[in-house]
């Protein structure tokens, strides 16, 4: 799933990747559990390569933070659901770019 939030006219607006991909330049793209068509089509509208889930685990801890294609990536651990039984870590990717902000996440946040 891509969810886009963009800005026009001091007016924020919250959506789909294909309600903006066309229109506005998006601040902010959120990934979340992507499939390989998504990424791909991200990617090349930013002109950066997205690294996969096997990539994203596979980032040794001293390559977590690099640049690239003119943006930079960092890669992180971060704990899902810390107060249960069921705790699990799940790698999340932050690309910043010159124009928007992009993760790269198979996490859901608790509320």
């Amino acid at each position: 799933m891509i969810k886009v939030l963009t800005r026009q006219n001091a007016v924020w607006h919250f959506g789909d990747w294909e309600d903006f991909r066309e229109t506005l330049t998006p601040c902010w793209i959120d990934l979340v559990f992507p499939q390989p068509e998504e990424l791909k089509q991200v990617g090349e509208a930013l002109a950066i390569a997205i690294p996969s889930r096997a990539e994203m685990a596979e980032i040794e801890v001293s390559s977590r933070l690099y640049q690239e294609d003119g943006a930079f990536f960092m890669t992180a651990n971060l704990v899902t659901s810390p107060d249960t039984d069921n705790v699990e870590s799940s790698a999340i990717t932050f690309i910043l770019t010159e124009t928007c902000l992009v993760t790269v996440r198979y996490l859901e946040p608790r509320p």
